[in-house]
């Protein structure tokens, strides 16, 4: 029996498949939130920006006015500096929560005097995929540990302060003006931000009332 073929409806058929198959590569070439935080973590040990740029939230790239551009004079001025030379292959954690459907991935060498240098991202499940959160606040916030923490005992909370208050004029003239909360999509600037870590670390009884 002879079959005759609408030419039509084989062509649709055929842009229907290259359309469907063309979605079904895209999807399944996501990466997953504990992939995407290793892609940056090693983007960030190998100071590339763009890399990183791409990974971050668009609503945190929008907030903290971010470009590639401003990511690499972060990375070549302030970040890779504190670290120095980081020797060997790291350590690698990656931290998994489901129920908030995030990781968050650590990449650490050892450091001077029995100290840890820690390069970390974390990556959450967006309607767009995976994208990671507070992306140039742990950039900054690592590096200062590097750079300030005197002992593996020392609170964080005071290092990230006095980090600040000797380095937030020229994070800000680079172009990073403060941290972003993903919560309220809101900004605070430097200068807020030490004021809340003052009080935080007076509260807490690290810092005396001047």
């Amino acid at each position: 029996m002879k079959i005759y073929k609408n030419p039509r409806i084989v062509v649709a058929g055929l842009v229907c498949a290259a359309i469907c198959g063309g979605l079904a590569f895209k999807i399944a070439s996501r990466p997953t939130v504990a992939e995407l935080g290793e892609r940056t973590t090693g983007c960030m040990a190998a100071g590339n920006a763009n890399c990183i740029y791409n990974s971050i939230l668009e609503r945190e790239r929008i907030a903290l006015a971010l470009t590639p551009a401003k990511i690499d004079a972060l990375l070549q001025n302030y970040v890779l500096p504190s670290y120095g030379e980081l020797k060997g292959e790291p350590s690698k954690q990656s931290l998994d929560i489901p129920d908030q459907a995030q990781a968050i991935v650590s990449w650490s060498w050892p450091g001077s005097k029995g100290s840890t240098n820690i390069m970390a991202a974390t990556a959450v499940a967006t309607p767009n995929g995976a994208r990671t959160i507070c992306t140039t606040q742990w950039l900054i916030y690592r590096a200062m540990e590097a750079r300030y923490r005197t002992s593996p005992s020392e609170e964080r909370l005071l290092v990230y302060l006095r980090g600040l208050e000797h380095d937030g004029a020229y994070l800000t003239k680079l172009g990073i003006r403060g941290i972003y909360d993903p919560a309220n999509d809101q900004v605070t600037e430097w200068q807020d931000v030490i004021s809340k870590m003052r009080s935080e670390a007076i509260e807490l009884g690290w810092l005396k009332r001047s």
